[in-house]
């Protein structure tokens, strides 16, 4: 996945702890939608602290 176009690979040595933030300002049920996504950050990237910036209901 590091190699595709607008993927950032930050797994180099001495690494800080990877932060991602996914920024979906619609509503939950699209956010769900998002889970391959989402399965796909946490996939590549185990030991990063993953967040997700929602709007509110």
């Amino acid at each position: 996945m590091a190699n595709e176009p607008g993927v950032l690979d930050a797994r180099h040595k001495g690494a800080r702890k990877t932060k991602i933030l996914v920024v979906r300002p619609d509503r939950i049920g699209d956010v769900v939608l998002s889970t391959p996504v989402l399965e796909a950050l946490r996939h590549n990237y185990p030991d990063s602290e993953l967040q997700l910036l929602v709007r509110d209901a």
